[in-house]
């Protein structure tokens, strides 16, 4: 016999996913997403009253391949959801970093 079993995800789970989407729509903002690189020292995912707001930063080459940092925040529904993603202006990142 076999028995599925269905399970809600808990608050760490919906959070997970939040940070995942919220990379990925930022990665789909960045001029080559390939060479993106997020920070977990720093990022946050806190929980609000409509989700999730995710906070962090990313590095990555922009059009003339230099290494730049850029910070961002993110909103999430309650499912992990993306409601909005928002890129701040970057800052040259030393290649040794």
């Amino acid at each position: 016999m076999l028995v599925t079993v269905w399970a809600q995800p808990d608050g760490d789970d919906r959070g997970i996913m939040a940070r995942s989407n919220c990379q990925l729509a930022v990665r789909a903002r960045l001029p080559n997403p390939d060479s993106s690189s997020f920070a977990l020292i720093g990022s946050t995912v806190q929980e609000s009253p409509s989700g999730f707001l995710i906070t962090g930063t990313v590095d990555s080459r922009n059009d003339s391949d230099v290494r730049k940092r850029r910070r961002f925040r993110c909103a999430a529904d309650d499912a992990g959801e993306v409601l909005y993603a928002e890129l701040f202006d970057p800052v040259v990142v030393p290649e040794d970093q």
